[in-house]
Order: C-alpha cells, then sequence, then structure tokens
C-alpha cells in the first residue's frame, strides 16, 4: 500500500496499492470493510481530494505517456487532463506504449513482464 488519505466526511480511505504493474487508487469503507477501485490509470504517483469530498486529483503517468494532472470525480467518472506539461516532448518523441504479457515459467507460475 502507498499513500493514503481520510475522505472529507471521515467514512472512508482512499490509498494507493500496485497491482500487476500499475499502481490504481482505491477506496475502503470504514464501517463494511469494503474495498472499491476507484480508478486504474496505469500509475498514479500522488492524489488530493477536494474539501467537498467531489473530486480528486492524480498525478499519473504510464510508460507511453508522461506526468501530468488529471481530475476525476470521487466515484472515479469524468477523467479529465488539467496540465500538458510534458506536451512538446509528446508531440516531438514517438513514444511508445508498453504492452504486458504473462509468460509461464518453468516451475509452472506466471511472470509479468513489460514489451517497450
Amino acid at each position: 500500500m502507498g499513500d493514503f488519505e481520510w475522505a472529507p466526511d471521515s467514512r472512508s480511505i482512499y490509498f494507493l496499492a500496485g497491482v500487476k504493474g500499475n499502481i490504481p487508487l482505491y477506496r475502503i469503507d470504514i464501517q463494511s470493510k469494503k474495498i472499491q477501485q476507484i480508478i486504474e490509470a496505469e500509475t498514479i504517483d500522488d492524489f488530493s481530494i477536494s474539501p467537498d469530498g467531489k473530486t480528486i486529483a492524480i498525478s499519473r503517468r504510464s510508460v507511453g505517456e508522461p506526468r501530468d494532472l488529471w481530475r476525476l470525480d470521487s466515484n472515479g467518472k469524468n477523467l479529465k487532463r488539467i496540465t500538458f506539461f510534458n506536451k512538446s516532448i509528446e508531440e516531438e518523441v514517438d513514444i511508445r506504449p508498453a504492452e504486458q504479457m504473462w509468460i509461464p515459467s518453468p516451475t509452472g507460475k506466471k511472470i509479468h513482464t513489460f514489451v517497450v
């Protein structure tokens, strides 16, 4: 588990956790202990919840997309990019996304790999 933050109403906690090469954003309801994935947006490095709890700002990136800031509703809907710090690099460089693969090992376990 990575960073975490209490929701403004103190009824849930938002947190980041690494899963299969990505870092999605989750929320756990304190009373029911139910964990819900809010958004899987490749790698989320940081997040902040608005004081009213309706909006979340995230810093996200992926192999094929440099880091920028995005906003979304607290239910994971309406993801919108709000900064374009790396736009000039994205326009100049042919950045390719990574392809995820699961390769069987000699022991029968699968190995998670990324092909760039």
